[in-house]
């Protein structure tokens, strides 16, 4: 299977907001939809659904990237990953990871369904979903890594 990387929500949130705004490290988003076009990562529909949606007037540009690139980002559900999704949901630790974020849409979940059923990685800085990874054995990383992994660069223009 092709994919490598499960994106969560907050690799997007923090990096459009914090790390590598795209007025300055539009190459950085560039890159990113490229590897997504290439099917190296992916996003799940439900955290799709967690990045369009709230009323942060600040991610209003993260929003219409999201948006306008779903068709290379989401990869959709299907019943293989179904299955994977209800035997996780099963492990008392999950359970508890569902309730303690009020995660109503299981997205946490779905991304270690997902990442299960591509052997992909996933890259994350949520400590509760790391800790799952790691019961698991499902491959993590944070996102500089990620980055340092793939050889992202980013080059000074004068």
């Amino acid at each position: 299977m092709p994919y490598h990387y499960c994106l969560d929500s907050n690799f997007f949130i923090e990096s459009w907001n914090v790390y590598y705004s795209p007025d300055v490290f539009i190459d950085f988003w560039d890159k990113l939809k490229n590897m997504a076009e290439d099917k190296i990562c992916y996003i799940t529909q439900e955290v799709f659904e967690e990045l369009i949606s709230g009323n942060n007037k600040k991610e209003d540009l993260l929003k219409e990237y999201i948006k306008n690139n779903k068709e290379i980002f989401v990869y959709k559900y299907n019943e293989e990953i179904e299955i994977i999704f209800i035997e996780l949901i099963k492990d008392h630790d999950i359970i508890k990871l569902l309730d303690n974020k009020n995660n109503k849409n299981g997205a946490d979940v779905l991304i270690l369904a997902y990442a299960k059923y591509f052997d992909s990685t996933v890259v994350t800085r949520d400590s509760a979903l790391i800790n799952i990874c790691k019961k698991h054995n499902i491959r993590y990383l944070l996102p500089h890594h990620f980055i340092r992994e793939n050889n992202i660069k980013f080059i000074i223009q004068k």
